[in-house]
C-alpha cells in the first residue's frame, strides 16, 4: 500500500506518481488521505483509493489482517512477528482462558487478537476511528469472540474509564 498524504484532493497532479507506483507488482493499493491539520500524522480527515483496493491483507502469526491507510499495522512482518510473540512470553500468560488483557493504543488489534486464543478477554482502545472499526472486521474476520474494541482518546480519559471493563490482569502499551 501507498499512501500519500496530503493537504488537499487533486487526483489529477498524483496521476504520474501512481501511474509510476502502480507498475510496481508489489503495490496493490494507492491512497490519498487528506490531512488539513499542521502535523506531522499520516491519519486524514478523507481517504481516497487512486488504485487498487482500499485495504491491504497480511497474514500474522497465523492470522489474517484487513488493513486501511489510516489503521496503524506493523509494516514489517517478519520482525512483528519476533515482536508479538515476545510481548506474549514477556506478558506471562497462563493460557488457561482465565486473564483479562488491556491493549491500549491497539491500532488494528494485531497484539490482542495474536494472543486472544491464550486469554478470557482482549479490551482494545485506539484513538483511531478507522483502526478500531478495521480491528472488529479483523476479529470477525478470524473468528475471534472474545475481543472488544473501542474508539477513544486515551489522552482525554477521566474517572470513569477502568469502569468500562473488568480490571485486567494484563496491560499492553504502546510507545507514544
Amino acid at each position: 500500500m501507498v499512501n500519500f498524504v496530503t493537504s488537499s484532493y487533486k487526483a489529477e497532479l498524483l496521476k504520474p506518481l501512481v501511474k509510476e507506483a502502480s507498475a510496481i507488482p508489489e503495490v496493490v493499493s494507492i491512497v490519498n488521505n487528506i490531512n488539513t491539520s499542521v502535523g506531522s500524522t499520516s491519519v486524514g480527515e478523507a481517504e481516497h483509493t487512486l488504485y487498487g483496493k482500499s485495504t491491504i491483507t497480511e497474514v500474522l502469526r497465523g492470522l489474517t489482517f484487513q488493513i486501511s491507510a489510516n489503521s496503524f499495522f506493523q509494516a514489517n512482518t517478519q520482525q512483528a512477528e519476533v515482536l508479538y510473540r515476545l510481548i506474549e512470553d514477556i506478558a506471562g500468560l497462563r493460557g488457561d482462558g482465565s486473564e483479562i488483557v488491556l491493549d491500549l493504543f491497539c491500532g488494528t488489534g494485531t497484539i490482542g487478537l495474536t494472543i486472544a486464543k491464550r486469554v478470557k478477554h482482549v479490551y482494545g482502545y485506539e484513538v483511531v476511528a478507522q483502526a478500531i472499526s478495521d480491528a472488529r472486521q479483523n476479529a470477525e474476520l478470524n473468528g475471534i469472540c472474545n475481543a472488544t474494541f473501542v474508539q477513544g482518546d486515551l489522552n482525554k480519559i477521566d474517572d470513569n474509564f477502568g469502569k468500562n471493563f473488568p480490571q485486567p490482569h494484563v496491560v499492553i502499551s504502546g510507545m507514544y
